[in-house]
């Protein structure tokens, strides 16, 4: 009689199957917060690298045409007349009356300044940098002053009188700005979407970061640290960067004296 061999490949238990999935499946997800916080990462590196780019550029601009340039209308799409474009020539920039996509706003100071768009033609940078990594457009506000051919002359007179508060919305960290850039972060809240201008959702006056998009209200901006929102009211997730008339100054002819 011929013994039966006894095979030894039985396989897994159910047992051992289900400690591999679990171990499978913490991998993945660690995995997955990984990549997603590397990309996340690569977003705000991004936004930085386009907002430092876009500062030095307005500074350019100044440089070439002592004047600061004025913001293009934040709806304007793609083969619209303004689209990246300052709006100087249709009384964007000297009249008391903005265009459609660009405001005329009062400080709380009583200063009078722009927000709009990036003017990223006038630049002479193409559309990739109308918008922020999360496909939001970038806010350009600037003191309505500077956007004058006798803008040194404001400088030199102590005009740059744009101001940014810090969290708290009361303390000035800024008192003679002459521009600012607003990245609208990840949330995009208030922003609006690169490709088609349309705002991507409504200015939440419930938020810290919502007094960097309600444009219609008191052209007031807030730099402070992220917070995810720990409680509604403190949610900030916004990049604001800027320049101060001092840094302008340098610029300006060594000639340009006050006016008396």
């Amino acid at each position: 009689m011929i013994a039966r061999k006894t095979s030894h490949n039985q396989g897994f238990s159910l047992l051992e199957l289900s400690v591999v999935l679990s171990i499978v499946v913490v991998i993945a997800a660690a995995s997955m917060t990984v990549g997603a916080q590397k990309i996340t990462q690569q977003e705000i590196e991004t936004t930085h690298n386009e907002m430092q780019l876009l500062t030095e550029r307005v500074q350019s601009f100044f440089r070439n045409n002592l004047r600061l340039p004025c913001p293009a209308p934040m709806t304007a799409v793609k083969g619209d007349a303004l689209y990246g474009k300052e709006s100087e020539d249709i009384a964007g920039c000297t009249d008391t009356t903005s265009v459609t996509g660009v405001w005329r706003e009062q400080t709380p100071d009583g200063n009078w300044v722009r927000i709009g768009a990036i003017p990223f033609a006038s630049l002479g940078l193409p559309d990739d940098f109308l918008g922020d990594a999360w496909g939001t457009r970038y806010l350009y506000a600037v003191d309505e002053s500077l956007m004058l051919t006798a803008s040194c002359q404001e400088i030199f007179n102590g005009n740059a009188d744009f101001e940014i508060y810090d969290g708290t919305g009361t303390n000035r960290i800024v008192t003679n700005g002459a521009f600012a850039l607003v990245s609208h972060g990840m949330s995009g809240t208030g922003g609006y979407y690169s490709k088609s201008g349309v705002q991507r959702a409504a200015c939440s006056g419930s938020t810290l970061d919502g007094e960097n998009c309600d444009n219609a209200t008191d052209g007031k901006l807030i730099k402070a640290g992220f917070n995810n929102g720990d409680t509604v009211a403190n949610f900030f997730d916004d990049y604001v960067t800027w320049v101060t008339g001092t840094r302008l100054r340098e610029v300006c002819p060594t000639s340009t004296p006050p006016s008396t």
